[in-house]
């Protein structure tokens, strides 16, 4: 049962869980009699939340208030992560009173090593760094609103520190495709005549975040103006959204379309419409450039799955969709461009997500000129002279 508080305090709304603890299958009548039997013995409609608050049921009181000021896919990705907190601490019967650091210090671990599971095998794994530190601000926006409203003194989990993304052992390793693999790459796709051919192509030109890509439409490209526009994303959390905005304001960002690259997106809008006479009233209107044939939409989490197919058929398991980013900055690396150059046109928010990638590129270059200059030069022997 999910009853609808308000704390007195404040004045928010507080849903209060309270399990039935009967079976699913025939107990709806008992469950809606214990309902209406718990419904009269409140008084009123207001509820304080005490430090013998489960940990576990704030979180969820939390997300639940959380859902009335953030964006829809902000609050997806919140339920997502709340999910791992929720379960964990809700076996640990812990209390808002009885919480320590070293219970978050312990959950960031057991996440890091063993947070994720194999669907398949039912093997666990760690999850990744930025995950868990998506973990540990639901842990401290949650913590730090029950010490907004006196509940608790302090918040425990505000000292803990997630493992630190420069330890080797977790440290999540740059991957990317070399200009020339890059091209091979493209063969192979256009070579299988896939549905994703000319979405990578365009990903790998501009180097684009997925959500980016599958927001183009006819809309954002200004022939007369020989521009592409990039200020439109789709993304999935649980569902699918359409945002009239990009990821950051540095992300919206505006490309000069050279002539090949306006002769390729003239060619993608006339084979959609090649295709929607082909499938007549069968036909899926949609805005997007980037479509199924029969013009419905291509869903993120089908890209993101259907590249890492096509990835490992291609030799490089290891590559993932983000990757392409990557590649296009190896791509301008190899070209000469800047740094700061290579920031503008990935439309990074700050300087030091493209170093970090930049520097990962340069170590590779810099290995693979050392391999060439292998035999040039010969130690000089002054006896032989």
């Amino acid at each position: 049962m999910v009853l609808n508080f308000y704390d007195r305090h404040t004045g928010k709304r507080k849903p209060k869980w309270i399990p039935t603890e009967l079976p699913v299958k025939g107990n709806k009548r008992k469950a809606e009699q214990l309902l209406h039997e718990t419904l009269a013995k409140c008084s009123d409609n207001s509820y304080d939340a005490t430090a013998d608050t489960l940990f576990s049921e704030w979180v969820q009181m939390w997300l639940d208030s959380a859902k009335t000021y953030v964006e829809a896919t902000t609050w997806e990705g919140y339920c997502l992560n709340a999910k791992h907190i929720i379960e964990y601490f809700g076996k640990e019967k812990l209390t808002l009173a009885k919480l320590k650091p070293q219970h978050f210090k312990k959950y960031y671990e057991y996440m890091l090593t063993y947070g994720k599971i194999n669907k398949k095998t039912q093997e666990r794994s760690g999850l990744a760094i930025r995950t868990v530190r998506s973990h540990k601000f639901i842990i401290n926006a949650a913590l730090n609103e029950a010490v907004e409203e006196e509940i608790i003194p302090r918040n425990p989990a505000l000292t803990i520190k997630v493992a630190h993304v420069r330890k080797k052992s977790l440290a999540k390793k740059v991957v990317f495709f070399t200009l020339e693999e890059s091209q091979q790459f493209l063969k192979f796709v256009y070579d299988l005549d896939d549905v994703l051919s000319d979405l990578i192509y365009v990903t790998l030109q501009y180097g684009l975040r997925r959500s980016e890509v599958l927001g183009i439409t006819e809309d954002s490209l200004d022939f007369k103006k020989h521009l592409l526009k990039i200020e439109r994303t789709v993304v999935t959390i649980t569902s699918e959204h359409v945002k009239d905005k990009t990821k950051t304001p540095d992300s919206n960002r505006v490309y000069y379309l050279t002539p090949e690259m306006e002769e390729f997106f003239k060619g993608v809008i006339d084979k959609k419409r090649e295709n929607r006479v082909f499938y007549g009233n069968t036909y899926t209107e949609n805005k997007e450039l980037f479509v199924w044939e029969d013009g419905r939409a291509i869903r993120p989490d089908y890209v993101y799955h259907h590249f890492k197919q096509l990835a490992e058929e291609f030799g490089r398991p290891d590559m993932t969709f983000h990757a392409l980013r990557h590649s296009t900055a190896s791509m301008l690396f190899e070209l000469g461009w800047h740094p700061k150059e290579i920031q503008e046109w990935l439309g990074h928010a700050d300087f030091y997500t493209t170093m970090n990638i930049y520097t990962h590129i340069q170590k590779y270059h810099n290995r693979d000129n050392s391999k060439r200059l292998a035999g040039i030069l010969m130690p000089h022997d002054i006896r032989d002279e």
